[in-house]
């Protein structure tokens, strides 16, 4: 009788510690959060300075998700150059295009970040390292880039190491191709030139490729001719003989992602608008026809500057520095002009700046095909039910 009483409380003894492991393992499975998702993100390996950069990419995270992709550039302190957010569609892939233009070659990278309350796979593709090729040095323009307008638009240049190659030429204007695309000759020297007709003054954009790839976007400007305009020595700002227009000035912070803005009335007649110098900045308006005009004309030495024949009403006016990673103070002042006031928000010709949002609370739900790991605890109960008996 002692030695059965001994063995039946030893088995009680071991059912007991079963249920109690049993329980634990159960306990645990049901409450590990299980929700699991990929994002491969596709993106080229290089670049040329000033193409578009296009990032792809395909997910498993729910419709409607919200995340974010970054592009920053890969160096000892990580540098966001910007950011666009990405909200999922019913076919799950995703694409953004990043601007490449004013950036410095070297190595750049892009991310998506930790998303909140989503836990992705490990073989998610989270990020892209891209090279970015600066080939405007291997380009030395001959013509000048500020033309009196005749008519015709002088293009000529050298491309370095170029021997009878060939140059790939675009001309653009208010967003049009007035030539090309079009191959011109480069001679033995690699130097190159062509005339193209033009209608009127204002800002033209001259692209340039070789049959490697791109190569760089000049701006260019064609101003009226005026009779009445007498030469000056350089350094000397260029005055009326007769009369001095009044001027004024207004100042604003401004960067590439949180420009200046500007609201500019005339007195009637020409208007002058000049930036302060120390960094490249660019002016953008809005001219009568409701149409952008770029001016970037000068470098971080130069005052950019430009003169408009007529003002109808409130001229709307942005300002920003050419590359990515300047920002600082910049002062507008207008010659001629009656008012400039400094506006805190974008003006409607200017409202399609790409905005920052956060994203919204999102319901997790399990990756398809996997196996709820409540299920596997319920289960791992069952086959040790017997041990009840």
């Amino acid at each position: 009788m002692g030695l059965h009483t001994v063995s039946i409380s030893h088995r009680t003894d071991i059912r007991l510690s079963e249920w109690v492991i049993i329980a634990l393992i159960g306990g645990l499975l049901l409450i590990t959060p299980v929700s699991a998702y990929q994002i491969i993100l596709q993106a080229p390996s290089s670049v040329v300075v000033g193409e578009p950069l296009p990032v792809t990419g395909t997910t498993t995270l729910p419709v409607g998700t919200t995340f974010f992709v970054v592009f920053s550039r890969s160096n000892q302190m990580t540098e966001e150059i910007a950011k666009r957010s990405v909200t999922v569609q019913d076919d799950k892939n995703f694409g953004v295009v990043f601007e490449t233009g004013g950036l410095e070659g070297g190595i750049y990278k892009i991310e998506v970040p930790k998303i909140p309350d989503y836990q992705l796979l490990g073989d998610s593709v989270t990020t892209r390292v891209v090279e970015l090729i600066d080939r405007s040095s291997e380009l030395e323009m001959r013509s000048p880039l500020t033309q009196e307008f005749n008519g015709i638009l002088w293009i000529s240049g050298t491309l370095k190491g170029s021997k009878n190659t060939g140059m790939k030429v675009t001309v653009m204007t208010d967003g049009t191709n007035i030539f090309g695309p079009e191959y011109i000759a480069t001679n033995k020297d690699g130097v190159f030139s062509k005339e193209v007709p033009i209608v009127s003054p204002g800002s033209y954009y001259v692209s340039f490729a070789d049959t490697i790839s791109f190569i760089a976007m000049v701006p260019m400007t064609v101003t009226s001719s005026s009779p009445t305009t007498q030469p000056t020595p350089s350094g000397f700002q260029t005055t009326s003989p007769t009369t001095s227009a009044p001027t004024i000035t207004a100042t604003a912070d401004a960067s590439r992602d949180r420009p200046a803005y500007f609201a500019v009335t005339s007195l009637g007649g020409p208007l002058t608008l000049r930036t302060s110098s120390g960094i490249d900045w660019v002016i953008e308006y809005a001219d009568e026809s409701g149409g952008r005009q770029k001016v970037n004309n000068e470098g971080s030495t130069g005052a950019e500057q430009v003169t408009i024949p007529q003002v109808a009403g409130t001229l709307s006016v942005k300002v920003y520095p050419y590359k990515f990673q300047d920002n600082g103070t910049v002062t507008l002042s207008g010659e001629n002009a009656g008012t400039i006031q400094v506006m805190g928000s974008p003006p409607p010709v200017f409202a399609d700046q790409t905005p920052t949002t956060t994203p919204p609370p999102t319901t997790k739900s399990p990756l398809p095909g996997v196996i709820p790991m409540s299920a596997i605890g319920i289960f791992i109960i069952i086959m040790f039910a017997p041990y009840r008996r």
